[in-house]
């Protein structure tokens, strides 16, 4: 017999602080800047609509959180666990992902501007639309992700796994695939004016007019 979930609940402004078990809390339309809440539990909290600029989640685990729309500007998350969370159309421009672990999250039309994605996990997210322009994702794993339509113009790749990606009308110019491993992707209609695929496998050669292909 499947019994009903707890419902949602709000913490005190006491209970934001580094390490505290705030799973399944609702944060929606927090206005939070800066607050520190690395290593905190945030499994399948609700932080819709927050604002957390400039604020701390490392090492947190936010594992099926729901973060729509939220506002991470240049939010320091190195390490977080964010598996099969939703992050759709959240503003993360500047923030630090390194090694963070997004399996399966939900990522369309996330603003990604020049964050720092290196070594990350990211396979099977879907980052449909996303933006992430300039962007670093050197040594990431992207196996299995949806980029369709997602804009990566300048963006590091440098030794990322593409493994079985789907990079249709992706746009890639000027983006560094250096030793990218990109078997069995979906490139239809992807441009890859002046990207630098040095190393590279996978890579439509054809189609990348940048030095050193």
């Amino acid at each position: 017999m499947a019994y009903p979930r707890a419902p949602l609940r709000r913490p005190t402004d006491a209970e934001l602080r580094p390490g505290a078990n705030l799973a399944r809390a609702d944060l929606t339309g927090t206005v939070m800047p800066e607050v520190d809440l690395s290593l905190a539990r945030l499994v399948e909290a609700d932080l819709s609509g927050a604002t957390l600029t400039r604020g701390y989640l490392t090492d947190a685990k936010l594992r099926r959180a729901i973060l729509r729309r939220a506002d991470l500007t240049k939010v320091s998350m190195s390490k977080a666990n964010f598996v099969r969370a939703n992050l759709t159309e959240a503003v993360l421009v500047g923030a630090d992902m390194s090694e963070t672990v997004l399996i399966g999250a939900n990522l369309t039309g996330v603003d990604l501007t020049r964050a720092d994605l290196s070594r990350a996990n990211l396979s099977g997210a879907n980052l449909t639309g996303a933006d992430l322009s300039r962007a670093e994702l050197w040594g990431a794993n992207l196996t299995g992700a949806n980029l369709s339509g997602a804009t990566l113009r300048r963006t590091d790749l440098w030794g990322a796994t593409l493994t079985g990606a789907v990079l249709a009308r992706a746009d890639l110019t000027e983006a560094n695939l250096s030793g990218v491993a990109a078997e069995r992707v979906d490139w239809y209609r992807a441009n890859l004016t002046d990207a630098v695929v040095f190393g590279a496998t996978g890579v439509p050669l054809e189609e990348a007019t940048g030095p050193l292909h």
